[in-house]
């Protein structure tokens, strides 16, 4: 494939640009001092008038002159120069490229054509990264800069770091946080700073990923030998190093990504080194494949994808403990591969040899149907979504968190999904933390949340208390207590009034069905299911609920609740009915997608059409999920989260993931 896009760099004239911008500070602050003249105050105000205007004209003549230069040099057949890269993808689907060292160079594509790109900048590059809410971080020469996502002007954040030296490579983390390697300061999600983690005696940290279990990864360097540290939530002020074995952090490193499995690979010139965060070791290396140094790594497909110094590519895929499996995607190209990226079209962005490509080797089928979205604060499923204005909320939920990410426990904390910017913010923790399985809806603009399980021992213990969280003042109260404890209760609004169907206690589930209405302070008792409730989901669609339960709630299938007539009725589901399926309201239909069936998790969807009484299929799900959230977000339907077997993993894995149906 011939490259989509190459760029040229272009060296303006600094000493024409210095001079303007002298002329221009000397006549804004009035500095004529060394200016000699006899002339009165009216002549020379005048010529005061005239000097500006033409500073002003100069001077944005030789800025559009410029851009046109950068621009026209970004089409032209001069490649940029050869050294370590970086790509990154923004909100909006745009590539960003960049070449690394004191000759750096910056450049995204234009936003109605992928393979014309444009100058961002160039001089000392140091390090480059997109936080989650679009904007765009720099280290750029001695000063480590924001460009806002909307545009304008970039706005230097250089002494908020608290520089120790030149500005180093930077991390933008999912919940928000910048990093700077070598910065005393780090900027956390809510915009405020503070010191950055204590790090070993001697040992320089650069900070490279974070994974879905809540920690952030680095490459510790003593200068005489590397390490692996991480950075936990259980410790968050100390690096803690992996003190890994010498030789398998052989030779210099070449880059550090973390897959969709939640494996941390670190990739060395003559090995790659896996770190799985659900172990405290020992970790696994494997053996470069050709006869040419490592030189980028990226997500993969499948785990990851390696480009060499000889140009070639293959993806590496390992299942559990079994042998790594390496696929050829080139044999080889005009240089060595300086960086990569798996965009989430599924496009495989290369730069080599200073040019960029695009191919289509790692493209799935899920990618004609669904857009992956920035990931979530963490891994999880058993959580479901409420709406609140711009908001989607969902409380607690269950996973694997911390390092080593070996033991089950239940997330504090109600995570909300900013619909306008996509981005996800953790609310404060519940008044009763660690509760998973509790049942969520909206109530007068509140978040009510419905009993919930805890963990004991190795099973869990039900709870019949009601929580009620406020948006605008981000703060909890108890409401009316269920009368009996559950856990996985199905609970939806509809003409405000909340239902909670069924649920489990700590002995069995339930077919009973409560409401609550505004103002109201003891549960009703409504008609009861037809069959216990367990493990299901619904939705609410033209005034009626619709419960879509599998084999779990012993009464599967798709049954219809009509609150006005305190009845209900059942609809013959086209297969059978999985377990904890995700399930929304979208286009008039109901969709009933994923969940697990008799013996392993399953991805097909279906939307039913109560106008019509037929079912048609939808497209299939990016994985296997279940117990996973889905709405509908600006017309389009999102999910996000969920668990499934993974053979990568040997056991369940909780999905970070999140996904968006392409609008067509």
């Amino acid at each position: 494939m011939e490259p989509t896009g190459s760029i040229e760099r272009k060296s303006p004239s600094c000493a024409i640009i210095a001079e303007i911008d002298r002329l221009w500070a000397g006549i804004y602050y009035c500095n004529f001092s060394s200016i000699e003249t006899t002339e009165d105050v009216p002549c020379r105000r005048r010529k005061l008038v005239t000097m500006l205007l033409n500073s002003i004209l100069l001077r944005s003549l030789y800025r559009i002159g410029c851009l046109m230069v950068i621009s026209a040099g970004l089409a032209a057949a001069n490649p940029l120069l050869a050294g370590p890269g970086l790509f990154l993808e923004d909100r909006d689907g745009r590539i960003y490229v960049a070449v690394l060292g004191s000759e750096g160079v910056v450049a995204r594509n234009a936003p109605d054509d992928a393979d014309t790109w444009e100058g961002v900048a160039e001089g000392r590059i140091e390090g480059l990264q997109i936080a989650p809410d679009g904007d765009v971080w720099m280290a750029h020469d001695d000063e480590v800069l924001r460009y806002p996502r909307q545009g304008g002007e970039p706005v230097s954040r250089t002494p908020s770091f608290l520089l120790q030296g030149s500005p180093g490579p930077l991390l933008a983390t999912r919940w928000g946080d910048v990093w700077c390697a070598g910065c005393g300061a780090v900027r956390r999600g809510d915009a405020m700073f503070e010191a950055a983690p204590f790090s070993p005696s001697g040992w320089e940290i650069t900070p490279v990923c974070d994974d879905p279990f809540g920690n952030v990864w680095a490459i510790a360097d003593d200068g005489q030998r590397r390490d692996v540290a991480v950075l936990t939530d259980q410790r968050p002020h100390g690096w803690q190093l992996l003190d890994l074995p010498a030789n398998q952090l052989a030779g210099s490193w070449q880059g550090a990504v973390t897959d969709d499995a939640g494996f941390v690979w670190v990739a060395l010139e003559a090995s790659i080194l896996r770190v799985d965060p659900r172990s405290s070791g020992p970790h696994r290396s494997f053996a470069n494949p050709v006869d040419a140094r490592i030189t980028a790594i990226a997500r993969g497909g499948d785990q990851v994808v390696v480009g060499f110094a000889d140009g070639s590519l293959r993806e590496l895929t390992v299942n559990v403990d079994g042998p790594p499996a390496w696929r050829e995607i080139q044999a080889g190209g005009d240089g060595p591969v300086q960086a990569l990226l798996h965009a989430r079209s599924g496009s495989l962005w290369v730069l080599r040899a200073g040019k960029a490509q695009r191919l289509a080797d790692l493209e799935q089928a899920w990618h004609e149907h669904w857009d992956e979205q920035p990931k979530m604060p963490a891994g999880n499923h058993d959580h479901i979504f409420a709406r609140i204005g711009d908001r989607l909320y969902t409380a607690g939920g269950k996973t694997f968190f911390g390092w080593p990410a070996s033991e089950w426990v239940n997330l504090d904390h109600v995570w909300s999904y900013h619909i306008p910017s996509g981005t996800w913010r953790v609310e404060p923790p519940m008044l009763e933390p660690g509760k998973a399985y509790s049942g969520i809806a909206a109530l007068d603009d509140e978040l009510w949340l419905l009993g919930g399980l805890f963990r004991a021992g190795r099973g869990t213990r039900a709870t019949e208390t009601v929580e009620v969280f406020d948006p605008r003042t981000r703060s909890y109260r108890l409401g009316p207590p269920l009368p009996r404890k559950a856990g996985q209760v199905v609970a939806l609004t509809v003409n405000d009034r909340l239902y909670a169907v069924g649920g489990a206690d700590d002995e069995s589930p339930t077919t009973e069905v409560l409401s609550i209405g505004i103002g109201e302070t003891s549960w009703r008792v409504d008609a009861p299911a037809p069959g216990p409730v367990f493990q299901a989901s619904g939705c609410v669609l033209d005034g009626r609920i619709y419960i879509a339960a599998g084999p779990s709630s012993q009464c599967p299938g798709l049954f219809v609740y009509d609150p006005e007539q305190d009845s209900w009725s059942e609809v013959e589901h086209p297969s059978r009915p999985p377990s904890a399926p995700l399930c929304t309201a979208f286009n008039g239909s109901v969709w009933v997608m994923g969940g697990r069936g008799a013996k392993s998790g399953q991805t097909a969807s279906f939307a039913y059409t109560p106008a019509t009484g037929q079912w048609h299929r939808g497209p299939d799900l990016p994985s296997p999920a279940s117990w996973a959230a889905a709405a509908v977000v600006n017309g389009r339907l999102l999910i996000a989260g969920g668990a499934y077997r993974d053979e990568r993993v040997g056991d369940y894995f909780n999905s970070d993931r999140v996904f968006l149906l392409r609008d067509r």
